[in-house]
């Protein structure tokens, strides 16, 4: 994974946010700013996204797609 360009006001996300999705990743940058990126997408998710994501994960059609292609391998 190429490392990504992170713009603090759109990318980092709260403590609080934790994401059960298999193709979200949380990382923390040298600076301690938090943020998520997307395997599916290939990208940060920006901070509104990452809200969505920990709360309608299992309804993400993203995620839905990338289950099946990954089922179907």
């Amino acid at each position: 994974m190429p490392k990504p360009r992170i713009y603090a006001p759109i990318h980092a996300i709260p403590r609080h946010i934790n994401i059960a999705c298999p193709f979200a990743r949380i990382m923390e940058t040298e600076d301690k700013i938090r943020v998520v990126y997307c395997e599916v997408l290939a990208r940060l998710l920006t901070r509104y996204e990452a809200e969505l994501c920990s709360q309608y994960w299992k309804e993400c059609p993203y995620r839905e797609t990338a289950s099946r292609l990954r089922s179907s391998i």
